[in-house]
């Protein structure tokens, strides 16, 4: 303290330690580090500890707290393994942000055609393009653009995920689906993704945020959405918990899947209108939106990274948007 509070004196100042004790003080700070770049996600993906838990690293000798403090706590890995990823963020006003993603969204379907051939419908205003192989995928993640505030959507970290996956004989393939309205709504219009006719855009408002100057929707994909590629009932999906939506995609008995991976394109329309509460606000965007979801089945080779503490929200209830949302009235019968 003395050599803190004395000007002049700060070049004195030498702490002597042993290496196990520097090691210690490394962890610690990188500890502090990364709650404060979780703050920081916090307000750019506008979420709360409801919605991703606090993580602290793990050490083998010290202890994060008393074990009296942690009994909701579990284990965690940082992965992509099992993981859903979306696009929440939108520079919705950056014309050639915008097209520059449409683009690369008409690129990964041309490829995908030229790939498996014209894709089927799953449901009503779902078209999936099955055993897309990987590769096709990766080339999409060198061309769309990610918010530069969405932390957790790193191009070049997914495609290396993807590549060592890849090289230990996983995530060979993946599900290309564009999800869209059954039809075209006036108010809404359509988008050109590449196929023989435009598609339906979906209805996401943006948070009414002030001072930003980018477009928050907070949630993109519905929970069915995970799972949009595969024949399972909308209700058992809704029935799942978070482990067993994680896994949903592994082969049986596991999962209901066959380990292949998932994008999901988006066709956002740039007229969206808030439809409940008077926490959104129109998105007024330039141009049409396109919105992207990444799924990952769980990995049984992923090597074993660094191993964090973190609280138990498994029962915790997400916003999610509900499938209903984009499906006029006289159509939900037949969503269902």
């Amino acid at each position: 303290r003395w050599f803190g509070y004395r000007r002049g004196y700060a070049d004195l100042t030498r702490i002597w330690m042993t290496d196990e004790m520097r090691g210690w003080f490394r962890h610690l700070a990188t500890v502090e580090q990364e709650i404060r770049y979780d703050i920081e996600r916090y307000e750019a993906e506008h979420l709360t500890p409801l919605d991703l838990a606090p993580r602290i690293r793990t050490h083998p000798k010290l202890a994060i707290t008393a074990a009296a403090k942690m009994q909701k706590a579990i284990r965690a890995q940082v992965s992509y393994s099992g993981r859903r990823l979306q696009t929440i963020l939108f520079n919705h006003r950056d014309r050639d942000w915008l097209a520059s993603n449409a683009a690369a969204g008409r690129q990964i379907v041309a490829d995908s055609l030229r790939e498996v051939g014209e894709p089927v419908e799953s449901r009503p205003g779902v078209s999936v393009f099955r055993s897309v192989p990987a590769e096709t995928i990766l080339a999409f993640l060198d061309e769309y653009k990610f918010h530069e505030n969405s932390r957790d959507l790193n191009s070049a970290a997914i495609r290396a995920y993807v590549e060592r996956r890849i090289e230990d004989g996983e995530l060979q393939l993946f599900s290309v689906a564009i999800l869209a309205l059954p039809k075209v709504k006036s108010t809404l219009g359509a988008m050109d993704l590449g196929l023989r006719s435009e598609v339906a855009c979906i209805n996401r408002a943006r948070l009414a945020h002030l001072g930003r100057d980018y477009a928050d929707i907070k949630t993109l994909m519905s929970r069915s959405d995970r799972l949009a590629d595969l024949a399972v009932p909308v209700p058992e999906i809704e029935a799942m918990d978070i482990a067993q939506l994680a896994s949903a995609r592994d082969v049986p008995p596991k999962g209901r899947g066959d380990g292949s991976g998932l994008v999901a394109l988006y066709p956002i329309s740039k007229d969206s209108q808030p439809d409940r509460g008077k926490s959104r606000v129109p998105l007024d965007a330039v141009d049409h939106v396109l919105g992207v979801g990444l799924v990952f089945p769980t990995s049984a080779s992923e090597a074993v990274g660094v191993d964090y503490m973190t609280a138990d929200l498994s029962s915790i209830p997400r916003e999610e948007p509900l499938d209903e949302d984009d499906v006029e009235e006289d159509e939900e019968s037949i969503a269902a």
